[in-house]
């Protein structure tokens, strides 16, 4: 039986998933390319389009500036699944609106470390 949620673990996920937060937030594209699994089979859903694959998701981030919005973390939830998977939740609130945003992360244990595998991000008017 799989262990769920092991602390070490969890720790590991949890970090990936701040960093990424970060480089969102300060627009670092080459990190936020790093951090997605680099495989045909990787998926990003996103309020501004589908992308299937490591090169369009990478494509989609080189394009036009999608502009950095200031925003605060309302609840984090982070579960893995044994040593290799695991998922990040957050749920947010921008500094400059009322609007709320989700983003859902599926987590892979690579060779290259942690990669983001599925990720699904949604804002709610």
């Amino acid at each position: 039986m799989q262990t769920i949620n092991k602390p070490e673990v969890v720790a590991e996920v949890s970090a990936a998933a701040d960093e990424y937060e970060r480089a969102l937030s300060e627009n670092d594209l080459a990190a936020m390319d790093e951090l997605f699994w680099n495989s045909p089979l990787t998926v990003r859903y996103g309020p501004n389009g589908s992308n299937y694959g490591h090169a369009s998701i990478s494509t989609f981030r080189k394009g036009p500036p999608k502009g950095t919005r200031t925003r605060i973390m309302v609840k984090k939830t982070v579960t893995t699944f044994g040593d290799d998977f695991g998922t990040s939740s957050f749920e947010y609130t921008y500094a400059d609106s009322p609007q709320t945003g989700r983003r859902m992360q599926s987590w892979v244990r690579t060779d290259d470390g942690w990669r983001i595998a599925g990720a699904h991000v949604s804002d709610i008017d």
